[in-house]
């Protein structure tokens, strides 16, 4: 699941009664080491036996002579 700031700012002001700017929850977290990048959202009915199978398979594209 990917949090965004304004998920954290509503989840804050809910737990806690703080009002925070998306902006300040930005750079608490960057200060915290946490980063705005996020992994790759995956299909849902994707296989992973399937991506081995085509890493494995599949040639290379890059010849050295």
């Amino acid at each position: 699941m990917r949090w965004r700031c304004v998920d954290l700012k509503r989840v804050i002001k809910q737990r806690f009664d703080i009002e925070l700017y998306e902006v300040s929850i930005g750079r608490l977290l960057k200060t915290q080491g946490f980063s705005h990048i996020s992994a790759r959202p995956q299909h849902p009915t994707l296989k992973a036996d399937a991506i081995e199978t085509l890493q494995k398979t599949s040639p290379s594209t890059w010849i050295r002579r």
